[in-house]
C-alpha cells in the first residue's frame, strides 16, 4: 500500500513540476501505476473490478495524450510549455482531441475516466477498517493533482500565452491524426455506454481474484457520497488548473524531490563504498581474519536454522565415570593454555595435548582405532608445526594497538570461539537426537568385513566406505604443505645471516 501511495503522490507531484509536455505523462503514468498498485494489491474483488476499469480509461487516454505529444513535437519543433503558444488556433482538431483525452484522465463527465474514478472512490468507500480514510484521502489528493496536471498539458500546448510568439507548426496529416481522434472518440462512446466493457471487466476481475465486485461500471450511479469525493476532487483540481501561475510559483519553491536516476546511482555508490570496505576487512592479508570469518559463517549460518528444529535427546547423561571427566577436564585445560601461551612452541604442545585427550576419550568409548588414527593425526600435525614455527620468532608478535581496539578484536574471537563450540555442540546433541534405531556404529561394524572385505573398522571407512572424503582431504593436506613449503623456500630465498628468532617484527609478519 505504502509503495502505491508514495507512487501516486510524488508522481503527480513532480507532474506539476516539469515543463517537457512529454516528462509531464510519464510523471503522471508514474502516478496512476501507483493507483493501480493500490487498487489491486489489495486483493479486494470491488477494487480489483475498478482496477481493471481504470487500466481501461488509461489506456486509452494515455496513448492518445502521448500521440499528441509526439504531433506535437514533429510538428512544431518542440514539446517545452514555455515555447509553445497559440497551438490551439492553428491545429484545432488536435487540441480537440487532446482536450477530450485529457478530460477523461481528470476524470470528467461522461467520458469512461470519470465512471473509471467513480468506481474506484466507491470501492474505496466499501473497504473497511482503519485503512479506508487514509486510503481515501490519498487517492483524492494524487486525483486533484491529476486534474491540475491534466489542464497544465492542455493549457500548455495549446494556449495563446502572453510575452510567447505564436508557433507555426506543420499541420498533420490524417493517418496522425486519425488514430488519436478514434481513441478520443473510444473514451466518449464507452464512457457513455459502458456496459459495452463490463463483460470484459468481469471476466479480467474474476481471472485475476476469483469473481468481480458487486458494483459495475456505469456512468450515473445516483447520489451517493463516492459522487460528492469525485465532485469535491473535480472542484479542488479545476481550481488549481485556473490558478496556475500561482500554483507554479508554490511548487517551484517545494524542495528539490530525489529522482530515480539519482535513487539509483546513490544506492550503486554506497554498494560499492561498503563492497570496497568488506573486501578491506575479509581480504587484509590477516589469516586470523580469514580464520575468524571462515569459523563464524561456518557456525552462524547453519546453526541459526539449527536451532529453529533443534531436536534434544530424551536422555542426557554429563559423564560415564570418572575417567572420562578427567580427560575432558584435561582437554579444556591443554585448550585454555594453548590460547594463554606466550611461546609458539608451548602453544603447538597445548594443541596436542587437546588432540591426545581426544584420542584418551576415543579409548574410553571402545574405538582403539579411532583413537591411533587421532594419534597419528596429532603427531603429523605437530611435527609440521615444530618444522614451520623454526623459521618464525620462539615469542608470538604482540601488536601495539590502541587498548580499545584490543579489546575489540578479544571480543570477538570470545564470541566466534563460543559460536563455533556453541554450534558444534548443538550438532551432536541433534545427530544423537534424531539417530535411528540402528546406529551407524552397527552398521559399519556388520559391513566392514563383508563389503569392505577387513575388520579394522576405521581403516574400511577411510579407503572404502568414504573413500571420496578421504581424497579429498589429503588433497586439501597436500595443498597446505605445498603451501607451507613454499612460503619457507621464499624465506630461505631472503638470505638473511641473522639469527631467525631475532626477525624484525616486520619480517616476522612477511613470513
Amino acid at each position: 500500500m505504502s509503495i502505491g501511495v508514495a507512487s501516486m503522490l510524488v508522481g503527480a507531484v513532480i507532474a506539476m513540476r516539469r515543463t517537457d509536455l512529454k516528462q509531464i505523462l510519464a510523471y503522471g503514468t508514474i502516478s496512476q501505476l501507483g493507483l493501480l498498485f493500490l487498487l489491486f494489491g489489495f486483493g479486494d474483488p470491488g477494487l480489483t473490478t475498478a482496477g481493471v476499469a481504470v487500466l481501461v480509461a488509461h489506456a486509452l487516454y494515455k496513448a492518445a495524450m502521448f500521440m499528441m505529444v509526439g504531433i506535437v513535437d514533429r510538428n512544431a519543433g518542440t514539446r517545452d510549455i514555455t515555447a509553445l503558444s497559440g497551438l490551439g488556433r492553428a491545429l484545432p482538431a488536435l487540441a480537440i482531441a487532446a482536450a477530450i483525452a485529457a478530460a477523461s484522465m481528470a476524470g470528467l463527465p461522461p467520458l469512461l475516466g470519470f465512471a473509471a474514478k467513480e468506481l474506484a472512490v466507491a470501492a474505496i468507500l466499501d473497504l473497511s477498517g482503519p485503512w479506508m480514510l487514509p486510503i481515501l484521502g490519498s487517492v483524492a489528493a494524487a486525483s486533484v493533482l491529476t486534474v491540475a496536471y491534466s489542464g497544465r498539458v492542455i493549457w500548455g500546448a495549446f494556449a495563446v500565452k502572453a510575452g510567447i510568439d505564436d508557433t507555426e507548426p506543420r499541420a498533420p496529416g490524417l493517418l496522425f491524426l486519425g488514430p488519436l481522434l478514434g481513441l478520443a472518440a473510444a473514451s466518449i462512446i464507452v464512457g457513455i455506454v459502458p456496459g459495452l466493457i463490463t463483460p470484459l471487466l468481469d471476466e479480467a476481475a474474476a481471472g485475476l481474484i476469483g469473481g468481480g465486485g458487486k458494483k459495475h461500471l456505469v456512468l450515473w450511479p445516483g447520489l451517493h457520497l463516492a459522487l460528492l469525493v469525485s465532485v469535491f476532487i473535480l472542484a479542488a483540481g479545476l481550481v488549481l488548473v485556473f490558478m496556475h501561475v500561482r500554483v507554479d510559483t508554490v511548487v517551484s519553491r517545494l524542495p528539490r524531490m530525489v529522482s530515480g536516476e539519482g535513487l539509483f546511482g546513490a544506492a550503486v555508490s554506497r554498494l560499492l563504498r561498503f563492497a570496497e570496505r568488506v573486501t578491506a576487512f575479509v581480504q587484509s592479508g590477516s589469516l586470523p581474519t580469514y580464520i575468524t570469518v571462515i569459523l563464524f559463517t561456518a557456525a552462524v549460518v547453519p546453526g541459526t536454522v539449527l536451532v529453529r528444529g533443534a531436536q534434544w535427546p530424551d536422555e542426557l547423561a554429563w559423564s560415564n565415570g570418572f575417567i572420562q571427566t578427567a580427560a575432558a577436564i584435561a582437554i579444556v585445560a591443554a585448550a585454555t593454555t594453548a590460547i594463554l601461551a606466550s611461546e609458539r612452541i608451548a602453544a603447538v604442545a597445548a594443541l596436542g595435548a587437546v588432540g591426545l585427550g581426544v584420542g584418551v576419550l576415543f579409548i574410553i568409548e571402545g574405538g582403539p582405532d579411532l583413537a591411533l588414527t587421532q594419534l597419528l593425526v596429532e603427531t603429523v600435525v605437530l611435527v609440521a608445526f615444530a618444522l614451520t614455527f623454526r623459521h618464525l620468532p620462539t615469542k608470538f608478535r604482540r601488536r601495539f594497538v590502541q587498548r580499545r581496539y584490543r579489546r575489540a578484536r578479544t571480543a570477538i574471537r570470545i564470541i566466534v570461539a563460543g559460536a563455533v563450540g556453541s554450534s558444534v555442540t548443538l550438532f551432536a546433541l541433534t545427530t544423537v537426537a534424531v539417530s535411528s534405531g540402528r546406529s551407524s556404529r552397527a552398521a559399519y561394524l556388520e559391513l566392514a568385513p563383508t563389503e569392505a572385505g577387513g575388520n579394522n573398522v576405521v581403516n574400511t571407512i577411510l579407503v572404502d566406505f568414504r573413500a571420496l572424503d578421504t581424497m579429498g582431504e589429503i588433497t586439501v593436506l597436500m595443498v597446505a604443505a605445498l603451501g607451507v613449503l613454499s612460503l619457507v623456500a621464499s624465506a630461505k630465498g631472503a638470505g638473511s645471516d641473522t639469527d631467525p628468532r631475532e626477525h624484525s617484527p616486520e619480517s616476522s609478519s612477511a613470513t
